[in-house]
């Protein structure tokens, strides 16, 4: 017959290590968060549009969220950066604004663009 004892409690020592293990989960968890969420950010980008720099299928590619942070009024390495011509950028569409589309920057203010 299947013994009704009750278990013992944990011990000091399994408490500290359960905690430990814890707050190591939480750290990993907040550094993860943080280095997503405001400094890099892999991205899948999908088409033709950058053919032939990326591949049409699907290419993977770190977004460096600190390169124009201060061209936006915020913070980073970039701060104060504006987007210069013949960068790669990735921004939020103006249809879906859940949806990301990349483009190469081919001028910026002041350049002058000849008709197509």
């Amino acid at each position: 017959a299947p013994s009704s004892a009750p278990t013992p409690p944990p011990s000091p020592s399994q408490l500290r290590a359960l905690l430990d293990h814890a707050l190591f989960s939480a750290q990993v968890l907040a550094l993860f968060h943080v280095t997503r969420e405001y400094l890099f950010e892999p991205t899948l980008l999908v088409g033709e549009s950058m053919l032939p720099t990326f591949d049409a299928a699907s290419t993977v590619v770190l977004v460096d969220k600190t390169a124009f942070r201060g061209f936006r009024g915020g913070w980073g390495a970039g701060a104060g950066a504006e987007p210069r011509a013949g960068e790669v950028v990735l921004a939020r569409s103006m249809d879906t604004r859940d949806y990301n589309v990349c483009k190469r920057v081919r001028a910026v203010a002041g350049d002058v663009v000849a008709p197509a």
